[in-house]
């Protein structure tokens, strides 16, 4: 989706937001097949602050024509990550690793409405017990897109690592 923008809408920016470091490194190793070169935001600000400054400086120059940040929940919601997107060009993305978790009260505050283009990637985006934070998801990103790619999709498809469902009835 995210070459499809860039190449027939004229993309600038991607912001990929995810729950773990872990899937952060995930991100950065298939955006690399794509010929992306991504900046990593976690951990400490000082180890990517100036980085960060630097790119969305050319970025505006027009040094460079696009930027990919792949960062985790927590880094985005930071008072400094929070003050540069105002900086990120309209034309930017926001795609939203695990997006149930944006649903909670301190991060979906911190949602940014500058930016229009949103995609939430989750295959449960209702909250457990927390309607409010379901309602949140649903009005910053939308509708579920159809048709919906269900587990049975994944699995059809080769999508997900070969497991076994072992089920024990309960009474």
């Amino acid at each position: 989706i995210i070459t499809k923008l860039y190449e027939k809408a004229g993309l600038k920016a991607a912001i990929v937001l995810c729950p773990y470091k872990h899937l952060v490194d995930q991100w950065a190793g298939e955006a690399r097949k794509f010929n992306f070169n991504p900046l990593i935001v976690h951990t400490s600000r000082h180890m990517w602050s100036e980085n960060l400054n630097r790119k969305l400086f050319n970025l505006k120059s027009g040094s460079k024509d696009f930027l990919m940040v792949l960062t985790t929940n927590q880094s985005f919601a930071h008072e400094f990550f929070q003050s540069k997107i105002c900086h990120f060009p309209r034309k930017t993305l926001i795609v939203a690793d695990e997006a149930h978790n944006l649903g909670a009260k301190g991060l979906r505050k911190k949602l940014p409405d500058s930016i229009p283009w949103r995609l939430a990637l989750s295959a449960t985006p209702e909250r457990w017990f927390d309607d409010e934070g379901t309602a949140a998801i649903f009005n910053y990103f939308g509708p579920v897109l159809k048709p919906e790619f269900t587990l049975k999709d994944a699995m059809d498809c080769g999508a997900l690592a070969p497991y076994r469902y072992f089920p024990l009835l309960v009474e």
